[in-house]
């Protein structure tokens, strides 16, 4: 049942990355407003749960856990934005592949959860599709990292902290007051980035310039990314945090498919490189990611 969860996550995942990329490039000039409208959705998807479920309050050290684990996802929104406002989203997507590093790392030293030695032969295979796929140039031996590389590493981080505090609180807690509170953690960090003077200008400058149909679009998204995260912490409710990170391996499969689809059927909308030889080395990293995949399952 978990890895049915683990796969829809990066699917519908995808779906939100594309339109993420749409907003930022053509409808919204500063990523800081997507971010804590983000935040802003999350906090009320966080308060319909808890009303649902009579404002289920936990143990006060799993609460503050899992608050700080919202806060670290809504911080972690921020390179995340950045990256895709500078790099195609086939290219900024698969460099969610460092995040399983820090996850497993983290895990192992928090959670105590271990892989066998055929599961870190998988990971790693995963790991380096990531790579190929982050390469400005792969010739000769050459590999120069993208610009979007370096945002990535640290949302990844931040995503990782967030997984794993999410894995401890809800191995002793009810999942659905959980999540609840991880997602008032992230509005509660969308309020911090406002309080921070540099980013309450900026959010309030784009707001005069934000339309009711760009308003429309970012809850659309929002409630596709909500999805998301939804099925990916039921699923990390269930089996250890490091495999259910390392299914995100999917997700550049599907925005491969995804960005070849808006390329050729509607460019006017989102365009990608796709000519042969990039679309073949997405394929040839795709291919790394599945074989990584034979070996954590076989």
């Amino acid at each position: 049942m978990w890895l049915f969860f683990a796969i829809l996550a990066p699917a519908i995942f995808s779906v939100n990355n594309f339109v993420d990329k749409f907003l930022v490039v053509k409808k919204i000039r500063d990523t800081a407003v997507i971010t804590v409208f983000s935040g802003f959705v999350a906090l009320l998807f966080g308060m319909i749960i808890l009303l649902l479920r009579n404002f289920q309050l936990l143990e006060v050290k799993q609460l503050f856990l899992i608050v700080s684990a919202g806060i670290f996802a809504e911080f972690g929104l921020l390179p995340y934005f950045k990256a895709l406002s500078t790099d195609e989203t086939s290219r900024v997507v698969p460099l969610f592949q460092i995040s399983p590093i820090f996850v497993l790392i983290l895990s192992a030293l928090f959670l105590g959860e271990f892989l066998t030695t055929k599961q870190i032969s998988g990971f790693l295979f995963i790991l380096m599709s990531g790579f190929v796929l982050s390469a400005e140039k792969i010739e000769k031996k050459i590999f120069t990292p993208r610009k979007s590389l370096w945002y990535m590493m640290l949302a990844s981080l931040f995503f990782a902290i967030s997984g794993v505090i999410f894995r401890f609180v809800v191995v002793n807690a009810n999942f659905w007051d959980t999540l609840a509170w991880e997602l008032v953690g992230i509005g509660i960090g969308a309020i911090v980035l406002l309080l921070w003077p540099i980013y309450r200008k900026r959010v309030l400058a784009e707001r005069k310039n934000t339309g009711i149909k760009v308003w429309s679009a970012l809850g659309f998204n929002e409630s596709i990314y909500m999805a998301g995260r939804l099925s990916v912490s039921y699923a990390t409710s269930l089996a250890p945090v490091a495999l259910v990170s390392v299914m995100n391996g999917f997700q550049p499969l599907f925005v491969l498919i995804n960005g070849l689809i808006l390329s050729i059927w509607f460019p006017h909308i989102l365009k990608e490189d796709i000519q042969k030889s990039v679309v073949g080395i997405k394929l040839f990293a795709i291919a790394l990611i599945f074989s990584g995949l034979y070996f954590i399952y076989s």
